[in-house]
């Protein structure tokens, strides 16, 4: 990660740095709030202020911001971020990448490999690895696909991971996780399996290092931070920092508005914990705020390995649940592992 300002507890970061300047800017040209495509066609509904526990903590947050020299200073444009919102869709709609039955085999790929290699008769998704120190092209009929070096990953269920870390007898000393938290809405229809129910048959603490850090993505739900809770108690981790990422325009401005809604919150949380009784993390910070303009794609997360590298922590085996990208010597599992890899992200592959 490009960190291009600190304070104290405030970092502001270069997520288009920290991959190279690779991927396509457009993908990050948010030159206005957030609105909905009905709001901004004039439908202005009333919306519901904020609860008043949260206001005090969202105005300590957007007066961080005030200090940076960073952001450009340019008057906000009123499209809606058509353009970056077009791209954004285009990478939605096109890579669409299919998963089958898991194995654990690692398959080794090379510079000309295709993405029909990564089944066996169609049936069994391989861990599909890099070993190298350079990156590789993975190709498919319709798109390329951007292999960084040293990772490896799976197409497939989180908790397909169980199996690859017992038979290969592997721990990994960073997990993060960004899992699709669903509303209540959702849970009624019982449309999909619930990803707490993932959640529950993760066996995290049978594949982690002594002194392994966690990190979860929430989401603003009322009650959800207790339900990670709990899973993290069943994984013998304990809680150790709460940090918040601050989703800005290219001008610095928050993409909601702090004092109009309580549903569309312009900043996220993430949850970091550690094994129970581990003394490498006691200075680990208890809060961060972390700032950078947020690419298009929805639910897309900078990669928090360039703070935690900037913060002193190194990591041998890191891993990644529910990725919807890759990382340099991560190992990354998920449905969408490859969606922010292909040639519609990247420029030049």
């Amino acid at each position: 990660m490009s960190i291009v300002e600190k304070a104290d507890k405030f970092i502001i970061i270069d997520e288009l740095s920290f991959f190279g300047n690779q991927m396509k800017s457009e993908l990050f040209e948010i030159l206005g709030t957030f609105v909905t495509d009905s709001h901004f066609a004039g439908n202005n509904r009333k919306r519901k202020l904020i609860e008043e526990s949260n206001e005090n903590e969202m105005k300590q947050i957007s007066k961080l911001i005030g200090f940076s020299n960073y952001f450009k200073a340019q008057t906000e444009v009123k499209d809606n971020n058509l353009e970056a919102r077009n791209s954004a869709k285009k990478v939605l709609e096109t890579v669409h990448l299919r998963f089958a039955i898991s194995c654990t085999d690692i398959l080794e790929i090379d510079d000309d490999s295709h993405f029909s290699s990564l089944f066996c008769n169609n049936i069994m998704s391989s861990w599909i690895r890099n070993s190298s120190d350079s990156a590789k092209i993975l190709t498919s009929d319709e798109n390329r696909f951007l292999i960084p070096p040293n990772s490896i990953f799976h197409i497939g269920d989180i908790t397909d991971i169980n199996s690859y870390s017992k038979y290969h007898d592997i721990r990994f000393d960073l997990v993060i996780a960004d899992p699709p938290w669903f509303n209540k809405s959702v849970k009624r229809k019982k449309t999909y399996q619930m990803n707490e129910d993932v959640l529950e048959d993760l066996e995290l603490d049978q594949m982690i290092t002594d002194d392994c850090l966690v990190g979860f993505w929430i989401t603003n739900r009322i009650g959800l931070r207790e339900e990670l809770e709990e899973h993290l108690k069943k994984w013998n981790l304990e809680i150790i920092g709460e940090w918040k990422w601050l989703k800005v325009t290219r001008s610095g401005i928050p993409v909601y508005d702090f004092s109009k809604s309580k549903h569309k919150l312009p900043y996220e949380d993430i949850i970091f914990a550690t094994t129970l009784n581990s003394k490498k993390y006691e200075h680990f910070p208890k809060t961060l705020v972390f700032s950078s303009v947020p690419m298009a794609v929805h639910s897309h997360k900078p990669p928090i390995i360039g703070i935690l590298n900037d913060l002193g922590y190194q990591f041998e085996r890191p891993l990644e649940l529910f990725a919807r990208n890759l990382l340099p010597n991560f190992t990354s599992i998920g449905f969408e592992p490859l969606l922010l890899q292909s040639d519609l992200v990247y420029n030049g592959i």
